[in-house]
């Protein structure tokens, strides 16, 4: 079983009805251990859908951007970019060298509950008596695919709302003193510290998962970050305005939580919790519609379950695509593509082409185009790492320190 998201890409007219496109795609649930991080930037160090489906939107936008400098001698009817270019700026540029065109909006759709705060979710108080996991016979699954709404005796049933309020994490982790699952362990605290917040609403988590504990941050508050800074990223800040999310969709089926629940997790952990940060122009929060639908994905942990599937395994791979057609499978517990083993791991053909020093490179490429185009108004400093390109990015560093100053996330 694995995880889907993607972002659809829409743009309104008033002549028509809007088009959507799917721009990006990705499917994954697992995270890289301490152990396996590179300091070259040459793995995927999180390949959980919703990173990676934005990794690829990246991809995408870069594709805009070179597309942006090709087209800029075209008429207007003739441009495909949705970026126009826009020349006669140096330096941290006070407005952006690439415009968005008017109209153009994106969406995520995720196929279950982002892991983090978003799966603190409200429940009645646990039964002492109630088993810590309990097990989900065939006949308990087939009982709750009939009924998509559950009535009010279900609701009362700690047995059942354990066993589905599990589904909502991508990775479930042994939990033997605890008997709620909320998508991964708090940021800070002692064992006996994160035990007791484990409930707890509007902490930071990490990655929820078996084995060695990782440092990804969850999914949670990587889109609440985003809602503040945008989809972009620190790069690509020195060159476009923030790129925000209008909604973000997530999928919802059979849960026996009300979805009015559901969604308060959701709106608190994705936009509440960024809410009070202070604005830093043009970095400032967008809030998306935050919505549900109750259409499940074919290869989600319930809907296996429902086909007889006693325990389906977590897949170890990841599908990473994005428009116009750049697509690759990578090894999740590698973060490499699909192929590297212990003969070619270091090889330059093996690096996904989402990975920070794949991004190093696409950015040079395009700094250089700027500087041609430009006529060397852009200083290139081909020496530079890829964290001293991030700190150039001025406006989004002091966004940045805002935000992780700011209460909810000053455990970052």
């Amino acid at each position: 079983w694995t995880v889907i998201a993607g972002i659809v890409q829409t743009l309104s007219t008033n002549n028509s009805n809007p088009s959507h496109i799917v721009v990006a795609l990705a499917t994954g649930n697992k995270s890289l251990p301490e152990s396996r991080l590179s300091s070259h930037g040459d793995v995927i160090n999180d390949s959980h859908a919703e990173v990676l489906a934005r990794r690829a939107f990246l991809r995408y936008i870069y594709h805009n951007l070179f597309q942006a400098l090709k087209e800029d001698e075209k008429s207007e009817t003739e441009k495909q970019s949705i970026f126009e270019y826009s020349s006669s700026i140096s330096g941290e540029m006070a407005s952006p060298l690439f415009k968005l065109r008017k109209n153009y909006t994106f969406h995520l759709y995720i196929s279950q509950t982002p892991c983090g705060d978003a799966c603190v979710i409200d429940s009645p108080e646990e039964d002492e008596t109630t088993p810590s996991q309990p097990q989900i016979t065939k006949k308990q699954e087939k009982e709750q695919s009939t009924e998509p709404t559950p009535s009010s005796d279900e609701e009362k049933n700690t047995n059942t709302k354990k066993r589905k309020v599990s589904w909502l994490s991508a990775e479930e982790g042994p939990t033997p003193k605890t008997r709620n699952l909320v998508g991964g362990r708090a940021v800070v605290g002692s064992e006996e510290e994160l035990q007791k917040k484990e409930n707890k609403k509007g902490l930071l988590r990490l990655k929820p998962g078996k084995g060695e504990p990782t440092r990804s941050h969850s999914c949670s508050d990587k889109l609440a970050k985003w809602t503040f800074l945008g989809l972009q990223g620190a790069l690509l800040s020195r060159l476009i305005d923030p790129l925000h999310l209008s909604s973000i969709t997530v999928s919802a089926p059979h849960l026996p939580v009300s979805l009015s629940s559901i969604k308060e997790a959701w709106v608190r952990a994705l936009v509440q919790r960024v809410e009070n940060v202070l604005a830093h122009p043009p970095f400032q929060v967008q809030a998306p519609l935050v919505r549900s639908t109750d259409i499940c994905y074919s290869r989600c942990k319930p809907a296996l379950i429902q086909l007889g599937v006693e325990a389906p395994v977590t897949s170890g791979y990841a599908i990473i695509w994005s428009a116009p057609n750049e697509h690759e499978v990578t090894i999740s517990a590698f973060g490499k593509k699909m192929g590297a083993n212990k003969n070619n791991f270091n090889s330059p053909v093996m690096r996904s082409s989402v990975c920070k020093i794949s991004f190093l490179r696409l950015f040079r490429e395009l700094q250089q185009k700027l500087s041609a185009k430009e006529q060397s108004s852009l200083s290139i400093e081909s020496e530079n790492t890829y964290r001293d390109e991030k700190l150039a990015s001025l406006h989004y560093q002091v966004a940045k320190t805002l935000l992780l100053s700011s209460p909810q996330f000053k455990d970052w």
